[in-house]
């Protein structure tokens, strides 16, 4: 399905028109044909060059409209300099249209370019708040509520990462969202996707919402991103509304028949780290009573561990020979992640049990040597072996550590 020529003055006739290249642009951009796309789209451009001498301002609609788009797909593509002009030329065709400005907020917001995405994200919503009665009746370009909260949820997640909270709390209030002007601030659990170094695409931990925009992560980290537990995130709560804009004006009710939004959070950047370091602790086969007595104990002497095989197959799990490991009595092979402050002052942010106040005046070194004394005494109650190379090493104990990085290796687990 081809487009007709779109330069022709703007009638009603021009609202299926643009849908229909908008249709098959999109079409192309799912069936990984985006060049021909942009080249689909730069051809119509040159139509309207070649037909319109000197534009008429419904021409210079449609000149915004197919700029905006082909900045679009760059931008979804990754060429991000090509998007940025097209972008930029699509709202100098038409400065009192938002859209653009929108959508170099978001290029300029993926590229954590904080300052410049507050300062487009504020011009659009200007450009939102002073659009009513610009365009004619008859127009298809995008604006209203829908594209009003797209613009504010955006600016306060910007505002949000310069620390600008007193600014970022209006937006956010502006947006909907009700925030107490001080005190603490608790909006629940949430799940958040975390980028990941190791064998899975994305790591999901559990983090506590302290506003739209920043959480604290709960979990212990796995794979290598880049926070770990206690640290405050900048994230994102809504793919909806921080997807680039086509431009076409919708209705409402095809706008709340959009994409499903994905449940969770999306990880931005990290804002505050907590301080503390992950060590793995592995060992033989464990039920999940002796690993639910592992957790205790070390709740016990203030420190914090999390048993990952308790709700995971691990890479390295599963017997060389392929085959699933039989399920018995013993369970399957340990493996947790011990999360220690590395200094007195990390040990404020995020407090577990009431005795954590002992380790308040404890360097790095002597936390890992009480988390390596409670990690031995639990493994002689528990018979079940344990093994923390990294952690014998920050405790000083570098004999320790070689002997039990020979352990792992050779698949033994003898007493510690």
């Amino acid at each position: 399905m081809g487009p007709r020529s779109l330069a022709c003055t703007l009638s009603q006739e021009i609202l299926p028109q643009m849908r229909a290249l908008a249709e098959t642009v999109w079409r192309l951009v799912r069936r990984d044909k985006s060049q021909t796309a942009v080249h689909l789209i730069s051809r119509v451009l040159s139509e309207l060059d070649l037909t319109q001498k000197e534009p008429p301002p419904q021409s210079r609609e449609q000149r915004a409209y197919l700029l905006n788009l082909r900045g679009v797909i760059y931008a979804q593509k990754g060429q991000e300099e090509l998007a940025l002009v097209d972008l930029a030329a699509a709202h100098q065709e038409l400065p009192h249209w938002p859209v653009p400005l929108y959508n170099l907020g978001l290029c300029h917001k993926n590229a954590q370019r904080w300052e410049q995405a507050a300062e487009v994200l504020g011009q659009a919503l200007q450009g939102v708040r002073k659009q009513a009665g610009r365009f004619s009746s008859s127009s298809v370009l995008a604006g209203g509520s829908g594209l009003s909260r797209a613009v504010l949820w955006n600016l306060g997640i910007a505002q949000t990462a310069q620390g600008r909270w007193t600014e970022a709390r209006e937006t956010w209030q502006a947006c909907g969202v009700s925030l107490p002007r001080s005190g603490s601030v608790d909006l629940g659990l949430a799940q958040l996707s975390l980028p990941t170094q190791g064998p899975y695409s994305i790591e999901r931990v559990w983090v506590q919402r302290l506003d739209p925009a920043r959480a604290r992560i709960l979990s212990v980290v796995r794979y290598g991103a880049p926070c770990q537990f206690g640290d405050v995130v900048l994230c994102d709560s809504s793919a909806q509304q921080s997807s680039f804009c086509d431009g076409l004006a919708t209705s409402d009710t095809e706008e709340s028949e959009g994409e499903e939004t994905p449940s969770g959070l999306v990880f931005l950047q990290s804002l505050e780290a907590a301080g503390y370091v992950l060590h793995v602790v592995q060992g033989g086969p464990a039920t999940p009573g002796q690993a639910m007595a592992l957790t205790e104990k070390m709740r016990e002497a203030g420190l914090h561990i999390e048993v990952w095989s308790l709700t995971m197959r691990l890479p390295g799990s599963t017997p060389p020979n392929g085959e699933a490991a039989p399920a018995d009595e013993r369970g399957a092979p340990l493996c947790a992640g011990l999360v220690l402050p590395t200094g007195p002052s990390s040990t404020s942010s995020m407090r577990w049990p009431d005795s954590e106040g002992s380790l308040s005046n404890l360097d790095a070194q002597h936390i890992a040597e009480r988390a390596v004394a409670t990690i031995n005494t639990t493994s002689r109650e528990l018979g079940m072996p344990l093994y923390a190379p990294t952690l014998m090493a920050a405790c000083g104990d570098e004999l320790g550590a070689a002997r039990h990085r020979k352990a792992l290796r050779r698949g033994q687990f003898g007493s510690v």
